[in-house]
């Protein structure tokens, strides 16, 4: 292990501090690096135009009845989210858009 100042650790807390506060601001960063290795296969590129979207929204996208929506979160397809305030699950819309592109191909 490096030695380390107390003053270095203080700009590594402060740091750290600033990038949990970005990442609490910007939950597409997390998503994108999930997706990212999820689909590691496939080239997926960050839409600045993304959001969250309900199960129905998404079992529309995907043709498919909603309860499917919830099986594809089971089976870890989809990620379910819960937004503070609400009680209804939602969907990144690129990650619909990706596992419905997939589908697809088959």
């Amino acid at each position: 292990m490096t030695d380390i100042s107390l003053e270095g650790l203080e700009r590594l807390i402060e740091k750290a501090r600033e990038l949990k506060k970005l990442l609490q601001e910007n939950p597409e960063i997390l998503e994108y690096m999930r997706l990212a290795e999820k689909f590691s296969d496939t080239v997926i590129l960050p839409i600045p135009t993304d959001r969250l979207i309900r199960a129905g929204e998404a079992a529309k996208i995907l043709g498919v009845n909603p309860a499917k929506i919830s099986e594809y979160a089971d089976k870890k397809i989809l990620t379910k989210l819960y937004v503070d305030g609400s009680s209804h699950s939602k969907f990144w819309l690129s990650e619909v858009k990706a596992v419905a592109k997939k589908l697809c191909e088959r």
